[in-house]
């Protein structure tokens, strides 16, 4: 059986952010809370900005790698919504913090780069100018938008979002993001 210290670090601070704020947790409290040491946490972390990138970067790229039924860019971006949308407390007390290492801008750069090896697929190294300036200016725009969705307290339902997050994708990278 191997034990994925990560999965049990990441658990441990998902559960303490059921009972505290993202800026009152601490490492040694997500390490005392799964019976770890701070040098375990370090081993894996560079600190809690780290931890909470990997866990929305270890779902993302489970959606992608495992495709989920996820045949469009459409589908891709309904199950990030809905995502977000089930962890609704996590993503609150993430979507709160905005100072250096915030979650929005973690997210921005990380929604870049999945464009960007999108359009390997299509164009190899050589991806056109104003292709990547298309999804460096929307993808920080998804990320804004997502956590205005969650830091106003989900009015809308997660279809609604999506269906206004796909009605905005430019069309010069709707055509490349498969």
């Amino acid at each position: 059986m191997v034990i994925n210290t990560k999965r049990i670090l990441a658990d441990s601070f998902e559960e303490l952010l059921e009972e505290k704020t993202f800026e009152e947790i601490t490492i040694q409290a997500i390490a005392e809370n799964c019976g770890a040491s701070r040098m375990t946490f370090y081993r894996y972390f560079k600190d809690k900005y780290d931890l909470v990138g990997w866990i929305y970067k270890e779902e993302v790229d489970n959606f992608r790698k495992n495709h989920l039924g996820l045949e469009t860019l459409d589908d891709f971006i309904k199950s990030i919504t809905k995502f977000i949308y089930s962890k609704k407390h996590f993503f609150l007390e993430i979507f709160k913090y905005e100072g250096q290492n915030s979650f929005v801008s973690f997210f921005n750069e990380y929604s870049v780069d999945i464009c960007k090896k999108q359009f390997e697929k299509e164009f190899g190294v050589n991806i056109p100018k104003e292709i990547i300036d298309s999804a460096e200016i929307f993808c920080p725009g998804v990320g804004n938008f997502y956590k205005l969705w969650v830091l106003r307290g989900f009015k809308e339902s997660p279809d609604e979002i999506t269906e206004i997050i796909i009605k905005n994708v430019p069309t010069n990278i709707k055509k490349y993001m498969k």
